[in-house]
């Protein structure tokens, strides 16, 4: 049969518990099958999911996945630790039209918004500022300025071998705000403390100590110039 997803179409199956050429005469079961075309799945397609992992096997099966490694102390700040939103979940995108087929999301507001879709631009905001927010990320931003609603997991691991890499997106419902993109900045943070207590912060633009900041990557706009826009990727509604 030749599929034609724009067309419904009815077609004869026969059912049989014998290899083909094995007992020809047996008295096939006929079933009859229509399909019918469905919507055509958008992509890349995000789903958030809060329920199925606890923190600390998004730790040891999602982000690490070595049994090897061995992990240890896992704790974790969110604002369900401050009576709100949850800011912690596992996603998954399967038509490989994305760069990740599944991850942990960390927000500074309810993760689950990031399945979509997002129905204006900030749309997606939420959380109250009763939510704290974190030293090392506030350590990343200019004098004075100070953090919010930050979601945070930490470990301890052992590493088993001499190199580590992660990857990451950043996204904001701060980006294709103007004014926003230049004066208020989400900020991402992947800090490794080694055994002498030497923290650095591993997320940060290529060959350089700039950390990941809405302010430090966006687009020009009426408001500002541009800043890094080759690390800047689209706008996403």
């Amino acid at each position: 049969m030749n599929y034609n997803p724009n067309i419904s179409e009815t077609t004869l199956f026969y059912v049989t518990p014998f290899a083909e050429g094995v007992c020809e005469s047996f008295n096939r079961i006929e079933v009859s099958a229509t399909f019918i075309p469905g919507p055509t799945p958008i992509a890349p397609n995000v789903t958030v999911d809060q329920c199925t992992y606890t923190v600390e096997e998004l730790v040891t099966e999602i982000l690490i996945n070595n049994e090897c490694a061995d992990i240890s102390n896992i704790t974790y700040s969110t604002g369900t630790n401050f009576d709100d939103v949850d800011g912690i979940g596992f996603f998954s995108e399967p038509s490989e039209n994305f760069e990740f087929r599944q991850g942990i999301i960390l927000s500074s507001g309810n993760a689950g918004l990031g399945t979509g879709p997002n129905q204006s631009i900030g749309g997606a905001s939420s959380g109250i500022f009763g939510w704290p927010g974190d030293e090392d990320l506030t350590s990343l931003l200019s004098p004075g300025e100070e953090t919010l609603n930050a979601t945070v997991i930490e470990f301890d691991f052992v590493p088993i071998s001499n190199t580590i890499s992660f990857r990451f997106i950043m996204a904001s419902e701060e980006y294709d705000q103007g004014f926003f993109e230049c004066s208020f900045s989400d900020v991402f943070g992947f800090f490794l403390t080694d055994q002498e207590g030497i923290t650095t912060n591993l997320a940060v633009l290529p060959n350089t100590d700039t950390p990941i900041l809405v302010t430090n990557v966006h687009l020009a706009n009426d408001d500002c110039v541009a800043e890094n826009p080759q690390y800047f990727d689209q706008y996403v509604p």
